[in-house]
């Protein structure tokens, strides 16, 4: 079997756009996705074409789905390939393109990913041009496959399985769900599909209860289990997948634990009792996101409540009350996290409230009028929340004049809009501080008027090629990051990838003037510049550089293994 992961094969070919009189060559379905504002959009000239094989047969593939992505799109282009597996998108824009191409069966690839979860390089189309050969080789998706019994060795239908890798995600390194899930059969099998290269760690869960009678009646459930057969995360055996492997044999047994009441008090910020409290099980990463309902429990006159035989797990705990089923009472929630290991967890205080607001306006550093693509967007805050809970505020729509009202802002946040191509938030501006590097937190349900968002248009522009140890060009990813870890803060986008076009040349547009240290690794998976403790290790190979503002700076960075 050929395990072929590179893809675009060679250089693309530039060539001049077919004359309009010429018989048109017959491909695969295109579609174009419903423009956003297609007032904004130029019409184009530029085609992409390319072909599409299976890397271990080496054969076309027909129905692949090819999507093209560019600043200069207000929406996606897609197209299918046909029997030949080629495929052709028409009347692009000149633009800096993203290309993914899916297909079932076979791992999803962007242009010039030569491994999987590697970010995608960029493909420079220039108007009026033909780029031949956007050609893709598609590995075949991998699989894990086992059976789940229960403690006496009996098969175990319904039980939710789950396939978690070790990421930096919402503050911490933790086990994420990577988006594969499957249920066992009634003879507790299961299979994995679609799994990527890569070590996984496999997860069970299920709520179901059952009484042991005895001088002491108890009700049992079961811990999320993982193989080859712990309730302890720490003690899971890794399961290694290479390219389009099928790992069978996984089997493992459910382990039992005690279930547990939750109990505590929950008002509004006003003292009057709230009138539920929900408990919701969720798997969170950074593709997706499973939440339901694990139970719920009437809130009495006094505040309290009691959540009865909760199994044992990691929970969100929360609290809504007002809006429309209560006139003239604002909304407000309450949230947190619990941990519920078999002993009864008493005490827990949840106090409601409507949230913050900020209110403002966004303005131009040079006093001129806005892009009128940002009236088309919304501000957000965007909270770091509390042990991964994460809230984003409602309203945030910019009016005309630039003036936006954001409501329900709970926690520290990050205050946030997407600026068009070639603009950039240089300033957050609330209460005489700037906050653009760092989170915001309104205390109390208050209500923060003033601020100020400053957009501008003058960033400077990091550009480069990178080289091997002999001056030779080189492929690779080239992530810059400020010299500060201070504002190493995730999801902010201090921290940047990149990687070369299919000249060679890799770029950062609108970098925040300031000093960075910039460099240039062969491979590494789009998450991993998120993590604070991967960038440190990062710090005494990177080169330290500086951007001022209006600049346009070019650099040769080494490639470091």
């Amino acid at each position: 079997m050929r395990l072929l992961l590179a893809i675009a094969l060679g250089v693309p070919l530039l060539l001049p756009a077919p004359a309009a009189a010429q018989n048109p060559r017959v491909f695969g379905a295109q579609q174009r996705a419903p423009a956003r504002d297609p007032s904004t959009e130029k019409p184009g000239t530029s085609v992409i074409r390319g072909k599409v094989t299976s890397g271990d047969t080496a054969r076309p593939l027909r129905r692949a789905q090819i999507r093209v992505m560019a600043p200069e799109l207000t929406a996606a282009r897609t197209a299918s390939t046909n029997t030949q597996g080629n495929y052709e998108i028409r009347d692009l824009p000149a633009g800096r393109y993203t290309i993914t191409v899916t297909r079932s069966g076979y791992l999803p690839m962007q242009y010039g990913q030569r491994r999987p979860g590697e970010s995608a390089k960029p493909l420079q189309v220039i108007e009026a041009q033909t780029v031949e050969r956007v050609d893709f080789v598609m590995p075949r998706a991998g699989a894990i496959s086992g059976r789940v019994t229960d403690e006496t060795g009996e098969a175990f239908a319904a039980v939710n399985v789950w396939a978690l890798q070790a990421q930096y995600f919402r503050g911490r390194r933790r086990l994420v769900p990577t988006g594969q899930q499957a249920r066992t059969d009634d003879t507790g099998q299961y299979r994995l599909l679609a799994v990527t290269p890569g070590d996984y760690v496999i997860m069970a869960r299920i709520r179901e209860t059952w009484t042991v009678e005895g001088d002491v009646k108890e009700v049992y459930s079961y811990l999320p289990s993982y193989f080859p057969g712990t309730g302890n995360a720490a003690e899971a055996q890794r399961v290694k997948v290479a390219v389009g492997q099928e790992v069978g044999g996984i089997d493992f047994a459910m382990l039992p634990g005690r279930v547990a009441s939750v109990s505590g008090t929950a008002f509004r910020s006003d003292g009057a009792p709230l009138s539920s409290v929900m408990v919701m099980e969720e798997m969170t990463g950074r593709t997706m996101m499973s939440s339901s309902m694990v139970g719920s429990a009437k809130v009495g006159a006094d505040g309290a409540w009691t959540l009865k035989e909760v199994p044992p797990g990691e929970y969100r705990l929360s609290a809504e009350a007002g809006g429309t089923g209560d006139p003239g009472r604002p909304a407000e929630s309450a949230t947190t996290t619990i941990s519920v290991t078999g002993t009864d967890l008493d005490g827990v205080s949840l106090v409601a409230d409507a949230g913050g607001v900020i209110a403002g306006q966004v303005v131009t550093d040079d006093g001129g009028a806005l892009p009128p693509a940002v009236l088309k967007t919304r501000v957000s805050a965007q909270s770091l929340g509390d042990a991964g809970v994460r809230f984003m505020g409602g309203g945030g729509q910019i009016d005309a004049e630039g003036k936006f009202e954001l409501t329900g802002v709970r926690g520290p946040s990050l205050i946030r809009l997407n600026p068009p191509q070639g603009w950039a938030i240089k300033s957050v501006d609330i209460g005489g501080r700037d906050y653009v590097d760092a989170p915001f937190e309104v205390r109390g349900g208050r209500r923060i008027d003033g601020a100020r968002i400053v957009l501008t248009s003058r960033f400077p522009s990091l550009a480069g090629r990178i080289v091997d140890a002999r001056a030779n060009a080189a492929d690779g990813t080239v992530i810059l990051f400020p010299a500060d870890a201070s504002k190493w803060i995730e999801d902010s986008g201090a921290a940047r990838g990149s990687r070369p076009d299919q000249s060679g040349t890799f770029r950062f547009q609108s970098v925040r003037p300031g000093d960075y240290l910039v460099i240039a690794l062969d491979y590494v998976e789009s998450w991993q510049w998120s993590d604070p403790e991967f960038l440190e290790s990062l710090r005494d190979r990177a080169t330290r550089l500086t951007l001022g503002e209006g600049e346009i700076e070019a650099v040769t960075l080494t490639l470091k293994k």
